[in-house]
């Protein structure tokens, strides 16, 4: 399994995230005491349902699965390869357009994925690496971004959907 966050749209950079870095919500995240957390950003996450290369962009919809929120604390005491530094939420279906992303303590945030944008991303990033079954590529664009404070619970909700797609708490 790959993780690609993309940093820029265009042209399309991205940078491999380790597996390790990757851990579910529903836990706590412990702020570093060496290092100060800046900011945490939200982030909509595509999960890579099927294996390909060199995709054409007019297909690259289809390689898409299921959509999450994740969190990516930034400051100087993370890399890509901290560990448990990628905070991910539970796997929906993509978001309807007009779709609202709720976060405690901040504004309603319109949750949007233009469908024609992702699968350009996909397209661009399968002319030089295979996607497998499981592959995470994180979309650049934040959705929201929080500050960090011990104690803050972020949560990320989606429309009428009862379960939250991201819960966690700071620490």
């Amino acid at each position: 399994m790959k993780i690609l966050r993309i940093d820029s749209a265009a042209p399309v950079a991205a940078t491999l995230i380790a597996d390790s870095a990757r851990r579910p919500d529903r836990r706590p995240f412990f702020l570093p005491e060496d290092g100060a957390t800046e900011r945490i950003a939200l982030r909509t996450a595509l999960r890579i349902d099927r294996l390909g290369k060199c995709i054409s962009p007019q297909f690259a919809s289809r390689y898409i699965g299921a959509a999450t929120v994740v969190a990516l604390p930034e400051g100087p005491a993370f890399t890509p390869y901290t560990d448990d530094a990628l905070i991910q939420g539970r796997w929906v279906d993509l978001p309807a357009p007009g779709a609202t992303l709720t976060v405690e303590g901040a504004d309603p945030q319109e949750w949007l994925i233009d469908a024609a944008q992702a699968a350009q991303y996909v397209a661009e990033l399968s002319r030089n690496a295979t996607f497998k079954t499981g592959d995470i590529v994180i979309l650049p664009d934040d959705i929201a971004v929080i500050s960090p404070a011990p104690g803050l619970r972020v949560t990320a909700a989606s429309g009428g959907d009862p379960q939250p797609i991201l819960d966690f708490t700071i620490l």
